[in-house]
């Protein structure tokens, strides 16, 4: 088994379409810093940690390397909810379930989408791992199902 220090994370930020997640500059929204924050209290090296948007996968292809070349790849998102947005675009399902594919070590998706994902004006539907592909889907809070991943395995 890989030692937590050697472990290399990506974290895919798809978004979370909360008021009180927009965080502070650079707006990187509480779940995926929390989970950062675990993981390196997990034993994982700061240096090793990813951080990627949705929309910078979508810019740069070359950036899904690092989705599929992480030992833990983590999905971080919302549920999708109809309307513009000004900064960017959250995770479309087939782009979530995309990551979980690409992914060749351990995948964990985790934040608000785990309560259900939808079409616009077509409501959410229960999100289900055999649904997503995901390895390991968080039903409580993303940053404890990670280090719990990283500390025990």
């Amino acid at each position: 088994m890989t030692r937590p220090s050697e472990l290399a994370v990506t974290i895919v930020d798809g978004y979370v379409d909360e008021p009180a997640h927009f965080g502070v500059p650079p707006y990187i929204s509480t779940y995926p810093r929390f989970t950062a924050g675990a993981l390196v209290d997990a034993g994982v090296s700061k240096s090793n940690i990813t951080y990627h948007t949705i929309d910078e996968l979508r810019d740069d292809k070359q950036k899904w390397n690092a989705v599929a070349d992480a030992d833990l790849m983590i999905y971080v998102g919302g549920m999708t909810v109809p309307g513009s947005y000004v900064g960017g675009t959250p995770a479309e399902p087939e782009e979530v379930k995309e990551l979980a594919w690409v992914a060749e070590g351990t995948s964990l998706m985790g934040g608000p989408v785990r309560f259900g994902v939808g079409d616009e004006n077509a409501g959410a539907t229960e999100t289900e791992r055999k649904d997503l592909d995901f390895d390991f889907v968080a039903k409580g809070d993303v940053e404890a199902a990670a280090y719990d991943l990283v500390d025990t395995g």
